[in-house]
């Protein structure tokens, strides 16, 4: 796990910046062109290939190909002994993730909760802590996928296809816009200091941000184990951002992990104890009787809480985590005729943003005539943009009522 982390790191330091630049290029394609790509030889440009599938199929809201693409990075989890399994359900007893982390969040200043970059789910999740966050006087959103190019985005009310790579997936799009329309003030925080480490440039831009509100309250979404609060961690020849900002602040932060105990593509890829927990409808966290939460014994130094994720459950071969607690629905296409060769992707927009720098709200993949056509929208206005592999494009609009 720690190994398929570092590999993560070199791919989002090193490469993923310069996607962000190529204004020109889409991040949505079709998933035969995400996997027509032969397999490297070298095992570094193997390693960097799966981690590109896995984002682009989490752009098109393809999610089990993208926990495919991930896992076939390796990175099995450990066994725990049948004593530690028995320990675990006498000691902890499940909670509501949401609950928990608003009712511990109102002894905090800064909260600082992490992601996958391939699953879209854990953005859904901080966009289910916006509304009780800001309620506790939070007023600022960090955001390690924000890009400095897109200044406006507050003045808008919404990103473009400038505010960063990752910005473009529905999700975090909607992450984004739900913040601002509460009153969030969001900024990036990514590293822009050629004198410091990128874990160093992080922290200091998150202080910079809240530094003269002694009364300001930030929640950050950052990657993977950017928000470890454990000193002594290597982050690829890093401390942790979380580290850092601790120290310049002396702020402490609640972290919250999302990254270890989600499903898989394969049981075998999954957290032990994930394996513990059953079928669970909502997120949870384990705690004590002394309301203490449950970390793995391997993450205990570095978080406060982790959240542990039902499996996925499909409604119409959509995620149920779209519908993000209901501000969306199933919107039936019936009386969508394709005019062009499939397969496509329809790409819907809120209508009357300029499509030149527009994300979409949501997007479905059409293999086939007989696929199961469902849009996860809210009501209002919608242009659709279908669009094939060659370039052929179609367009219609949409009134959900």
């Amino acid at each position: 796990m720690r190994l398929k982390l570092i590999i993560f790191s070199l791919f989002f330091t090193n490469i993923l910046p310069s996607f962000s630049q190529k204004k020109a290029a889409s991040p949505y394609k079709c998933s035969k062109d995400i996997l027509d790509r032969p397999a490297p030889k070298d095992e570094m440009e193997r390693q960097l290939k799966y981690n590109e599938q896995m984002m682009q199929f989490a752009m098109i809201g393809e999610f089990e190909q993208a926990l495919a693409a991930n896992d076939s990075l390796g990175g099995w989890e450990p066994e725990i002994s049948q004593a530690d399994a028995d320990s675990f359900y006498h000691h902890f007893e499940n909670y509501e993730a949401v609950d928990y982390i608003l009712e511990s969040a109102s002894d905090y200043r800064a909260v600082f909760i992490n992601e996958a970059h391939h699953i879209p789910m854990h953005r859904a999740f901080t966009y289910s802590l916006l509304r009780g966050l800001y309620d506790q006087g939070f007023r600022y959103l960090g955001l390690e996928a924000l890009s400095y190019e897109d200044s406006l985005v507050n003045e808008r009310g919404y990103p473009i296809t400038s505010s960063g790579y990752l910005v473009q997936e529905p999700m975090m799009n909607e992450l984004i816009r739900e913040a601002i329309w509460l009153g969030f003030t969001v900024f990036p925080y990514e590293n822009n200091h050629d004198t410091l480490d990128r874990e160093q440039g992080q922290a200091w831009n998150i202080y910079q941000q809240i530094k003269d509100d002694p009364t300001a309250k930030v929640l950050v979404h950052a990657g993977y184990e950017h928000i470890s609060e454990d000193e002594n961690y290597d982050l690829a020849g890093a401390t942790p951002m979380a580290v850092h900002f601790k120290k310049l602040s002396g702020i402490d932060p609640l972290s919250i992990d999302q990254t270890r105990m989600h499903e898989h593509s394969e049981s075998r890829f999954e957290n032990a104890y994930y394996e513990l927990i059953g079928y669970p409808r909502t997120p949870q966290v384990f705690i004590t009787h002394d309301g203490a939460a449950f970390v793995d014994p391997s993450d205990a130094r570095h978080y406060d809480i982790q959240v542990f994720h039902p499996r996925t459950r499909y409604v119409e071969e959509r995620p149920d985590w779209q519908m993000l607690g209901g501000h969306k629905e199933l919107v039936p296409l019936k009386r969508l005729r394709f005019d062009i060769d499939l397969p496509v992707l329809i790409k819907v927009y809120y209508d009357g943003e300029d499509l030149e720098t527009a994300i979409p709200t949501d997007i479905l993949e059409v293999r086939d005539r007989e696929d199961p056509l469902f849009l996860l929208l809210d009501k209002g206005k919608y242009w659709m943009v279908i669009e094939n592999d060659r370039g052929e494009v179609q367009e219609e609009d949409l009134k959900v009522r």
